[in-house]
């Protein structure tokens, strides 16, 4: 397997950690940040899961595209000699 990209925080999340570190936050950017924390464990998970799949895959994380003047983010894009395949990584509880 070929990985184009690691598993990084989000912009959002390296400021929420920064902020946290300096003051109290208010409860609902407590639920903010405990949310982005979320979802970045639940995409290390899957990055784990996935990290010892075919040597004919390559790999992409956190791809942010636009089309038609929208921006939009893909958490795992795969591509095999069958296809693409897209994921959208979630971490319930």
């Amino acid at each position: 397997m070929k990985k184009l990209n690691e598993v990084t925080p989000s912009l959002n999340l390296r400021i929420m950690r920064a902020l946290k570190k300096r003051m109290a936050l208010p409860q609902e950017a407590q639920r903010y940040h405990f949310n982005l924390e979320s979802g970045h464990e639940g995409e290390c998970n899957f990055s784990s899961m996935i990290r010892d799949l075919s040597s004919e895959l390559i790999i992409a994380h956190d791809l942010l595209l636009k089309a038609n003047g929208v921006k939009f983010q893909l958490d795992v894009v795969m591509m095999t000699p069958a296809g693409i395949r897209l994921y959208e990584v979630k971490n319930y509880e």
